[in-house]
């Protein structure tokens, strides 16, 4: 794995160097062995778009709310939206989306990826920082989550003395704290559940991880320890890995390393072909090197028994051109950029807006495997553990007693774009096009919309494009505003009716009025 992680660093992401130990006078890796940069570009893409419709920073993409979330009471509802707020601000003023996307950019290549999260308490903030692969080892338990990490990391003797405090620093690192040399310094890291293994550490209460630190000058004792109550890393796998092995497999960068190899070099070929056809060898008499003058009407001057030829370039480049576009096609599906760039390419602005809403959400179905382990095993943790971390600091104030006595744990939501269009796909799909056949029906016969509960599925569409809660009335409300509504209608056609009641009797008053007199005299004679 190591070593197609290395190619994989090299032609896909070569910021991730793959040398032995950084140093502190480090240069960016030469990138001139890089003839063709879609690899690059597609990662890249995948990665502002997966932040971009998953988690942004200027965007809502998740909610909190209770396990069988009911009634909440006034003061209930604003502990809830308080504790959401102050999630907010706190990832918006860490540096979690700047780290985040790097996350995502090197699962995506490398099919795993680590994060490490640090209280930063003088702050008064989380503190996030995405590790790399090579400097880094996990294990998992037997429910396949990582929760044992290995990771090695290199400092300078000023931050190792601040950290750990100049008296447990090995003696050669004291004397480069001492002399100000910035030399960095090997250190590891190893942080498990405290029963993980059989080993002989005691177990605070409430404190479930255990951490130990060691100096790679000094490795026979370690230079601290301590304990958390959260785990304080995470660990994203693209998918499963069919070995059964803790790194994740199937990522696009590992996929399609061959197509991008050979794309490389491909584009390589085609360029040394096409300055071959504008500048192509010559064959000169000796002595005419430097004489020759190739510019247009250039006039070379040659003496009795020199002479020269360009040599024809064989080959034609449309073979190479054909078969690089071929693999610019894998490459870029394999990232998914079709789906982040599908509003913007020009074949797309011929399809509807209903058109290209079908075609994002097939896309996002199919996205809906690796974005599920993402959700799983990185922004859904993320965001429980943030919680946790901000209530036990006090940023987050007590729950109200209500809802300590009725023991309701918190549940995140996620209500990202991505997240949406995959719940309106899976779930409203087959069902609008249902009801409209039904509606069909029911201009015929309105009685076949009884089958229908149109109600719940008010409801359903209503979850599906993630409306806010406050916003969709209790079934109950809803009930009561509709026996209100029928009463005001029966009381409105009683008025009707009185009046129309009223208006007749009025009218045959008006007529008796004009009744001649000689005819009201006869009829009163005919009475006696």
């Amino acid at each position: 794995m190591d070593e197609r992680w290395k190619q994989v660093a090299r032609y896909i992401n070569p910021d991730m160097d793959w040398q032995e130990e950084p140093n502190a006078a480090q240069k960016p890796e030469d990138t001139a062995h890089i003839y063709d940069a879609t690899a690059i570009k597609a990662s890249n893409t995948l990665a502002d778009g997966i932040q971009g419709y998953s988690f942004a920073r200027n965007q809502a993409w998740f909610k909190t709310a209770l396990e069988n979330n009911g009634e909440l009471g006034d003061e209930e509802a604003a502990w809830l939206q308080y504790a959401e707020s102050v999630m907010y601000r706190q990832t918006q003023k860490s540096n979690f989306y700047d780290e985040g996307r790097a996350f995502v950019k090197c699962c995506a290549d490398f099919g795993t990826a680590v994060m490490t999260r640090t209280d930063d308490v003088l702050r008064g903030m989380p503190a996030y920082k995405t590790q790399h692969l090579k400097y880094c080892c996990i294990d998992e338990n037997p429910y396949g989550e990582a929760d044992v990490l290995f990771r090695d990391f290199w400092i300078d003797a000023y931050k190792a003395a601040s950290i750990f405090g100049p008296d447990r620093l090995p003696e050669t690192v004291k004397e480069a704290c001492d002399k100000g040399n910035m030399k960095l310094w090997k250190f590891t890291q190893v942080i498990l559940p405290v029963d993980r293994y059989d080993i002989d550490i005691r177990r605070p209460q409430n404190k479930d991880y255990y951490t130990v630190y060691w100096a790679a000058a000094e490795r026979d004792k370690p230079i601290m320890d301590g304990y958390f109550e959260l785990k304080p890393f995470f660990v994203w796998r693209w998918s499963r890995n069919l070995d059964g092995g803790v790194w994740g497999g199937s990522s696009p960068g590992v996929m399609e390393l061959p197509d991008v190899k050979q794309a490389n070099s491909a584009r390589a070929d085609y360029s040394r072909i096409v300055q071959q056809m504008g500048r192509p060898p010559i064959k000169a008499t000796e002595g005419l090197n430097g004489r020759i003058n190739l510019r247009p009407n250039g006039v070379t001057s040659l003496r009795p028994g020199e002479d020269f030829a360009l040599v024809p370039v064989t080959g034609n480049p449309q073979g190479l051109v054909d078969d690089f576009e071929r693999l610019r096609k894998a490459i870029n599906e394999a990232y998914y950029t079709d789906f982040f760039l599908i509003l913007s390419q020009n074949i797309e602005k011929q399809k509807t807006a209903t058109e290209v809403a079908g075609i994002q959400g097939e896309k996002a179905a199919l996205m809906s495997a690796f974005y599920g382990r993402l959700s799983a095993e990185f922004l859904e943790p993320v965001l429980e553990d943030l919680f946790s971390l901000e209530l036990l600091s006090g940023r987050i104030p007590r729950p109200p007693e209500s809802l300590l006595q009725r023991d309701r744990k918190l549940r995140i939501d996620m209500v990202s774009p991505l997240a949406q269009m995959q719940r309106r796909y899976l779930l409203l799909g087959s069902s609008q096009q249902a009801v409209a056949e039904i509606a069909a029906l029911a201009n015929l016969n309105p009685q076949v919309l009884d089958n229908i509960n149109l109600d719940q599925q008010a409801r359903n569409i209503a979850d599906a494009y993630g409306m806010d809660k406050r916003a969709v009335y209790d079934m109950a409300d809803v009930m009561r505003m509709r026996q209100a509504r029928a009463q005001a209608q029966q009381q409105a056609l009683a008025q009707q009716q009185q009046l129309q009641g009223l208006e007749i009797g009025s009218k045959a008053l008006a007529n008796v009025s004009k009744v001649p007199p000689e005819m009201m005299r006869q009829a009163e004679g005919e009475a006696q």
